[in-house]
């Protein structure tokens, strides 16, 4: 992922706060999407982005350890624009959801960086179209029958909701065996649900070119692809035409977990490329028609 220098001359990386070596103040700063330090000014709580200058204030979310941004101070907001995409978080009151938050946080921003990298939706100017993503992590609830509500984990008109007990490496662990799915991780979680999201925001003038590449997704009802499916009815020979059994269930899940795959490789490709390796190894993956 993305890197950065601190003031001091130290390499610092995408998810640090304070520099080890001198103890300055670092994060993202949403002026110049740069890591950096943040110098102490004359007016109290506020910092000077080493690499662009700009005065800014600490993302509200950062007194809960769950964000690393500085906010410019002319911007006249409390959070930064990362945070601003999540409208839903749990019940701050048990402390355990704080550190489930902070992990989906991490991930999300993560997910984030890489779609402002290569300028992919909810950004502006795909096909003309601005179609607003949001986040809602939230925990299980019971009713007033004392029945335990289930959150799904899912996506649906530009809304990606998490089941925070994804955040939750022993339950996750859990699932991944039960479901059979060897690659399930939360920054994978939110990839796949961003899969849904951007075959959302695909105009109708090029889904041809996607039912030939996927399939019609209105061929078959999707309740009767995931019945089948967990029912045990799967293809055995998936390998040879999908980069995952789960993405064998259905058009729309063969979509995200294409997706999921996609921003895993271009994740690793950016990570060689903010490495320290010769240049004659790195990789290239600037480009200007991603979309």
């Amino acid at each position: 992922m993305k890197t950065g220098k601190c003031s001091c001359g130290a390499k610092v990386f995408f998810d640090n706060s304070q520099c080890i070596a001198c103890g300055k103040l670092l994060g993202h700063c949403d002026r110049c999407d740069e890591i950096a330090a943040f110098i102490p000014t004359a007016i109290a709580q506020q910092f000077a982005c080493s690499s662009c200058g700009t005065t800014t204030k600490s993302c509200r979310n950062r007194r809960f350890g769950v964000c690393n941004s500085q906010v410019p101070i002319d911007h006249g907001k409390s959070l930064c624009d990362w945070c601003e995409f999540t409208e839903v978080v749990p019940s701050l009151d048990d402390h355990s959801n704080v550190q489930k938050w902070k992990e989906l946080e991490k991930s999300k921003r993560q997910l984030l960086s890489q779609l402002w990298t290569f300028r992919l939706p909810p950004h502006p100017n795909f096909d003309g179209d601005e179609k607003p993503l949001r986040f809602r992590f939230l925990a299980d609830s019971v009713d007033e029958n004392g029945n335990v509500v289930r959150t799904v984990t899912g996506h649906a008109d530009g809304i990606i909701t998490i089941n925070i007990n994804e955040a939750d490496s022993v339950y996750r662990e859990k699932q991944r065996i039960k479901l059979r799915e060897p690659q399930r991780t939360l920054i994978g979680h939110l990839r796949h649900e961003y899969g849904h999201y951007l075959d959302w925001c695909i105009p109708q003038s090029k889904r041809s070119s996607y039912i030939d590449l996927f399939g019609d997704p209105q061929a078959i009802p999707y309740s009767d692809a995931m019945e089948r499916y967990y029912a045990g009815q799967r293809l055995h020979n998936w390998r040879a035409s999908y980069v995952s059994e789960y993405a064998s269930m259905h058009p729309w899940e063969d979509f995200a977990e294409s997706v999921n795959l996609y921003l895993d490789i271009l994740a690793v490709a950016q990570t060689v490329t903010q490495s320290s390796l010769p240049r004659e190894m790195t990789i290239d993956v600037s480009t200007d028609d991603m979309t």
